[in-house]
């Protein structure tokens, strides 16, 4: 919840850099929990705002990561594949449409409708272009 203004803003997006120069509420007295640092001069209001109530979720999500929380380093793996995967996904069918061949018209004979198995790239051009499309 501390953290969905932001991601409102960001598109779900959470970059290095992006915190630094908030200030930190509950920080030490000694240190200003008030003053914005240039690092953040281009922030909008409403943005800057969400940043400094996402501040302390972030800082703690970040300290979970450098103590390799192994709950959370799965689930950094399990999304690491998924987006490695979605990536070759989308590269082949780049490549096919570069070569008009995505999608396949018309269907190669014999490639089931649930066929899915284009890691296969064994196989025809056409059938492994009906996969990606599957």
């Amino acid at each position: 919840a501390a953290c969905q203004r932001y991601a409102c803003h960001s598109g779900c997006r959470f970059r290095s850099g992006t915190f630094d120069g908030v200030p930190r509420h509950g920080c030490d007295a000694s240190e200003s929990t008030t003053e914005v640092r240039p690092a953040r001069c281009r922030d909008s209001g409403p943005e800057l705002a969400a940043k400094i109530q996402a501040a302390p979720a972030v800082d703690e999500f970040a300290a979970r990561l450098r103590t390799g929380e192994p709950s959370l380093v799965e689930e950094m793996e399990r999304a690491y594949a998924v987006v490695m995967s979605e990536s070759v996904r989308n590269a082949m069918i780049s490549m096919f449409q570069a070569l008009d061949m995505f999608p396949p018209a018309p269907p190669p004979h014999g490639i089931d409708d649930d066929d899915c198995a284009y890691e296969d790239v064994s196989a025809p051009l056409a059938v492994i272009a009906q996969r990606l499309h599957n």
